[in-house]
C-alpha cells in the first residue's frame, strides 16, 4: 500500500532482545526524575560490581531458544505484583517499590510465578479460548501432554522436530496437534522455530519445564490417567516379557485417555 501511494518508506529488521536491551528495559523506569516519580521504583544492585538487571539479562539469555521478551514481560510483572504492598498510601511516610537480587531469586526459584501463567493458559483452552476443537481436546488433557513431551525427565526444555509430533499422535490428530501447538505458542508456553520439515518446537523456557512435570504428575484429565496407567505398567511388559493385565478399570481409564495422548508404544498396546 505505501509503494502504491509512492509514499517513502524503508524496511527496518527488528531482531531478539540482546543484553544491553534487556538491561534497559529492566531499568529504564527508575531512571531520570520523571520517572522514578511516576513509576517510584528503585533498583538495588547487589554491590559485588554486578547490576540486579545485569544479572537477569544473563538468566534470560543463558537458556537458548528462550522466547526472551515474553519471559522477561512475566518476570516484571511478578516482581511488579510482588512489591505493590511496599508502596504507601497517601498520608503515610512515602515509600515505593524496591526491587533488588534477594526478590529477583525468591521469584526465581519459585519458576518466577509461572505456575500461575501455566495454570491460567491451560483454564482459558478448557474455557474454549482456542476454539471449540481445542476446548475439547484440552478437556482430555492433549495440551499437558504435548508440553510433558517438550521436557526432560531432568527437568529443563526439550525440543521436538515437527516431524516427531506427527510420528508421537499419528497422521490422524496432525490438525488438532498443530492447533494445539500454536495456542501453547500465542501463550508463551512453547516456541517454534524453523519453517517446514525443519520447524522444531521447543518449551519456553528451562524453569517451566518442573512445574509441567508437576501439573502432569497431579491432572485428572483422560490423557493424564491413561498414560500414567500404561507407562506404570509397561515396565513389567519391557521387552517382550508378559505381565498382568490391565483390569476392567484401568482398561476403561485408559481406553477414555488414549485419543487425547502420544500413540501407545509397542510394549503398551500389548
Amino acid at each position: 500500500e505505501l509503494a502504491a501511494a509512492a509514499a517513502p518508506f524503508a524496511r527496518l529488521d527488528i531482531g531478539p532482545l540482546d543484553r544491553d536491551g534487556l538491561i534497559e528495559s529492566i531499568e529504564t523506569p527508575a531512571r531520570g526524575p520523571e520517572l522514578v516519580q511516576r513509576y517510584r521504583l528503585e533498583i538495588v544492585d547487589p554491590g559485588d560490581g554486578t547490576t540486579l538487571a545485569g544479572r537477569i539479562a544473563d538468566d534470560l539469555l543463558a537458556d537458548e531458544g528462550t522466547p526472551v521478551a515474553p519471559v522477561l514481560q512475566l518476570l516484571l510483572g511478578a516482581m511488579w505484583d510482588a512489591t505493590t504492598a511496599q508502596v504507601s498510601r497517601p498520608g503515610e511516610e512515602e515509600h515505593g517499590r524496591r526491587w533488588d537480587v534477594p526478590l529477583y531469586e525468591s521469584l526465581r526459584g519459585r519458576g518466577i510465578l509461572l505456575g500461575d501463567h501455566v495454570d491460567r493458559s491451560l483454564r482459558d483452552l478448557e474455557e474454549g479460548q482456542g476454539g471449540p476443537d481445542v476446548r475439547a481436546a484440552a478437556l482430555a488433557g492433549l495440551p499437558l501432554d504435548l508440553l510433558l513431551d517438550l521436557t526432560t525427565p531432568f527437568g529443563t526444555a526439550a525440543t521436538l522436530a515437527a516431524g516427531a509430533l506427527d510420528e508421537r499422535y499419528g497422521p490422524g490428530r496432525a490438525g488438532i496437534v498443530a492447533s494445539v501447538a500454536r495456542e501453547l505458542e500465542r501463550r508463551y508456553l512453547a516456541s517454534a522455530q524453523g519453517q517446514g520439515d525443519a520447524r522444531t518446537i521447543r518449551l519456553a523456557h528451562d524453569t517451566i519445564a518442573p512445574i509441567i512435570r508437576a501439573r502432569w504428575t497431579l491432572s485428572a484429565r483422560p490423557a493424564q490417567r491413561s498414560r500414567r496407567v500404561l507407562e506404570g505398567r509397561a515396565v513389567d511388559w519391557a521387552g517382550g516379557a508378559t505381565a498382568a493385565t490391565l483390569d476392567d478399570s484401568d482398561l476403561a481409564i485408559v481406553e477414555r485417555g488414549v485419543p487425547a495422548m502420544r500413540r501407545p508404544t509397542a510394549d503398551e498396546e500389548r
